[in-house]
């Protein structure tokens, strides 16, 4: 925003002129204003900028030019916030700089070979903080002298004021319909500063509606392309991972020479969890804004040049997260380690069906007893004793001093990478709220869940079941499923399901409920043969993806026999379910945040919202449940 950046200049002209600001704005008085410039002008200047060597008067006949030079561009609150420049000197006026000597015989020469050639735009910019600091910025904005520049500087004061509601009343005008055709950098820059003023104050639907509108009503223009990428963070944010690529495509239509899509394009990478595309892409734009001008120190190159050599780093770079980033340093330098060889004890156990299994317990190998210890004793977390999650204290365990003490102990000892138990808590870290939609997050948990994944899948045979109900197994089943988690989060659900099906295969019970995910999304790709045999395994859930999954797959196979009997066992259990797939249209029920009514209208709403889709485009599957339920008690 400021056209002059101080940069070991021998005249420090931007603070000059904002404190010259705010002594015109104090009095108002040409006279008083030369005056202070004479007596002050020497502590703007760099030390020797001025040597002995000078003729006696020069630097008075320079302050006296740069003052009328000053005033003849600054806007006068008393003159309506316009300049009033003093009439030009004629060659017989007495000079300005004080000599007594007439213009032509002193300082004429002076004029014609030094002048600040400032733009009245470029002067708002050194105004408005003298003006906020008088209380005179909103009638200087209601004259409707200040230009756009001056308005934006204005509504940056505010904002770093925490005054967005007056923020963002500035803001918004230079955003509506009618300037988009025009629009340009600034417009864009407003546009960004009003949806961070929306976030401060919470007016997030307001925020979204102002975009959306934008985007559906605004011809091709920067603002629009603006708009569209803000669009395409939202959606990245809330999962919707094709609608925000769509978005960015827009975007990208709209302003393909936006300096900031590359990095919209990484995060967006990184959400998806595709850190492999990034260095290329990153190289791409790089390319781009050095063909456009920009040189190799600029901030956006040097930017992208670093998401090109480690783009996890970068980004929590950026992010000023500052623990995050030691955390990941450390995984970093633990790539290098072998996967460990843990132990199997076998169990005498069954599996649900009673017949005798292959059954184990996973055993650390000893070295990392000591580790172990050393690590409980400063984690701030403790295991759950079933499914749920990481108990917490009331502390937070990533304030500074707690922080330091547990990874203090990771940097001594590398091993810790090597524990599933000390992973299993590190995710649970990093599955901390504060991190909910954080990218860079996601990578330091993938990370630390796919090295437990390594642990597992190096110890266990094809056969091997890790029962949940061993302790020493919950630790490595519990970073499964998180993964299983962080894969469909991140829009790999090929992945998940493979992934899903192993790790059934492992604990038969399946106390974390993945067969549910399974059978929907077997019988969302087809799959209904390995949907009946699921189903087969879990005759007697109590789950509607079970067992209305196994009378889908049933009636798909032509077994409307067996797909009768089976709706008419599970109606017992689940009474609700049939009537929510077959209406067109139901209210939701009130919904539990802590939990669902097993065989409740909540449950039955729940798997109508995820599967009524697949049945309505089963043919004929929903009319004949329709006929059927008349029959059914």
């Amino acid at each position: 925003m400021h056209p002059f950046e101080p940069d070991d200049e021998p005249l420090q002209l931007e603070s000059l002129l904002q404190d010259a600001a705010r002594e015109i704005f104090r009095v108002e008085d040409f006279d008083l204003f030369s005056q202070w410039l004479r007596q002050n002008f020497d502590s703007y200047c760099a030390p020797g900028m001025f040597d002995e060597g000078l003729a006696p008067g020069t630097v008075a006949a320079l302050t006296g030019h740069l003052a009328r030079e000053i005033w003849q561009f600054m806007p006068l609150p008393g003159n309506h916030f316009k300049p009033r420049p003093l009439p030009k000197l004629k060659p017989n006026d007495p000079c300005a700089c004080g000599s007594g000597a007439k213009f032509k015989q002193c300082c004429q020469r002076l004029a014609g070979s030094f002048s600040l050639t400032l733009e009245s735009e470029q002067v708002w910019v050194f105004a408005i903080p003298a003006l906020q600091e008088f209380g005179l910025l909103e009638k200087a904005v209601a004259s409707r002298q200040v230009p756009l520049e001056g308005l934006l500087e204005a509504a940056i004061e505010m904002f770093d004021q925490q005054l967005y509601r007056k923020s963002a009343a500035l803001l918004e005008p230079m955003v509506a319909l009618e300037h988009a055709s025009k629009s340009g950098s600034l417009h864009d820059y407003a546009l960004n500063l009003l949806c961070n003023c929306y976030d401060a104050l919470g007016f997030h639907r307001k925020k979204r509606g102002l975009l959306d509108m934008l985007v559906q009503q605004a011809p091709k223009s920067v603002l629009r392309g603006g708009a569209w990428q803000r669009l395409a963070c939202i959606l990245m944010d809330e999962g919707d991972d094709k609608a925000a690529w769509q978005a960015f495509q827009k975007a990208q239509r709209d302003t393909p020479h936006s300096d900031s899509l590359g990095v919209l394009e990484v995060q967006l990478l990184m959400a998806g969890g595709r850190l492999s595309e990034i260095p290329p892409r990153a190289e791409f734009w790089r390319r781009q804004l050095l063909r456009a001008g920009l040189q190799k120190d600029d901030p956006q190159v040097e930017l992208l040049n670093g998401f090109m050599k480690d783009p996890v780093g970068m980004m929590l770079e950026l992010s000023g997260a500052e623990e995050l980033l030691e955390l990941y340093r450390w995984i970093e330098q633990q790539q290098t380690r072998a996967v460990p060889a843990y132990q199997l004890e076998v169990l005498e156990l069954e599996d649900p069906q009673g017949q005798p299994g292959p059954a184990a317990m996973l055993i650390e190998p000893s070295g990392l007893k000591s580790v172990r210890s050393r690590w409980a004793k400063v984690c701030p977390l403790e295991a759950p004793l079933g499914i749920g999650i990481h108990e917490v204290d009331e502390l937070d365990p990533w304030e500074p001093e707690l922080f330091d003490r547990w990874m203090g102990v990771l940097s001594r000892y590398p091993a810790a990478w090597d524990d599933l138990a000390v992973l299993d808590d590190l995710a649970a870290l990093l599955l901390d709220e504060q991190f909910w939609g954080d990218s860079a997050a996601q990578q330091l948990l993938e990370r630390v869940l796919r090295r437990s994944h390594a642990i597992i899948a190096a110890t266990v045979a094809e056969d091997t079941q890790l029962p949940w109900v061993m302790q020493e197994n919950r630790p490595a089943l519990r970073a499964l499923v998180r993964l299983v988690s962080l894969l469909n989060e991140t829009g790999r659900d090929a992945q998940a399901v493979e992934l899903s099906e192993w790790i059934v295969r492992l604990n038969a019970e399946d106390n974390h409920g993945l067969r549910w995910e399974l059978m929907d999304a077997y019988l969302m790709a087809g799959r209904d043969q390995d949907a009946l045999a699921l189903a087969q395994h879990y005759e007697s859930d109590m789950a509607p993806q079970t067992r209305y999954g196994k009378v889908l797959a049933l009636f798909r196979a032509g077994n409307l026999a067996g797909a009768e009997a089976a709706v008419r066992e599970a109606h017992a259990d689940l009474p609700y379910v049939a009537r929510y797939l077959c209406l067109k249209r139901i209210r939701q029920p009130e919904l539990d945040e802590y939990g669902i009514t097993l065989g409740g209208e909540d449950q039955a709403w729940l798997y109508r919202d995820t599967m009524r889709a697949s049945w309505e485009a089963t043919e004929g599957a929903l009319d004949w449940l329709k006929k059927l339920s008349r029959s059914l008690p």
